[in-house]
Order: structure tokens, then C-alpha cells, then sequence
């Protein structure tokens, strides 16, 4: 579970490292994020070598990718990662703001049909 003024790391080549997460969208009544929630996050630190696609203290789009908790599949398997990840997102038209993704991301974002994100990851778990 993401909560409210959490720092996230970011796993796509946008040039961030670490945000900060604002305020976790269309939760209806809950105040944590799960995977496949979009939050509004700001940049805290950059990475120090590449295309830096961001700017320090930008405020930007996320989706959450991984948590730390535990998360039950369809087929009662629990997944559990080792740390809180998400993807950086432009804020006017929801696209994703690096070209790839890295490391593994969940299954449950198909559920949400949110397919295009899962087409830039090669491991799905």
C-alpha cells in the first residue's frame, strides 16, 4: 500500500529516481494506492547519467507498478515485491514519459486494462 508523502522508487529511463508520492486519484473513499492506481507525484532526485526527460520538484502523473505488500492473483499465489515502484506519466495526455521499463511488473495491470504499459516491460510476473 502507497500512502500520501511516500517516496517511490521510478523504473522507466525518464531520469528520475526517487518521487514523491501527492495524492493517489479515483480511490473512492480509500486513501492507499495499489498497483495499477494512478497518483500525482514530484520529482525529488535525478539520475546522474543518460537523457534527463524531467526536472527537479516537476509534478508529474504515476502508476503504480509494484508493492511492497502482498497481493493475491486469480489463482491464490501471493506476490510480493521488494520494493515500491512506478512510472512516470505527462500529465497532459497520459502517455509514458521514458521508453522502457525495468525489472518485473505485475499481472493485475491486464485486469485493469491497462495493456499499453504492460507492451514496454519484457518480464511480467
Amino acid at each position: 500500500m502507497i500512502y500520501p508523502e511516500t517516496f517511490v522508487n521510478v523504473i522507466d529511463n525518464s531520469g528520475a529516481k526517487i518521487v514523491r508520492v501527492i495524492r493517489i486519484l479515483k480511490t473512492f473513499g480509500r486513501r492507499r494506492g495499489r498497483i495499477g492506481d494512478l497518483t500525482i507525484c514530484a520529482v525529488q532526485t535525478l539520475r546522474k547519467k543518460g537523457k534527463i526527460k524531467v526536472k527537479k520538484k516537476q509534478i508529474c502523473y504515476g502508476l503504480i507498478m509494484r508493492t511492497k505488500i502482498n497481493q493475491q492473483t486469480s489463482a491464490n499465489f501471493y506476490t510480493k515485491f521488494f520494493n515500491n515502484a512506478v512510472i512516470l506519466l505527462n500529465k497532459n495526455t497520459n502517455k509514458p514519459i521514458g521508453t522502457r521499463f525495468f525489472g518485473v511488473c505485475s499481472s493485475k495491470l491486464r485486469n485493469n486494462k491497462q495493456l499499453k504499459y504492460l507492451t514496454l516491460n519484457l518480464h511480467i510476473l
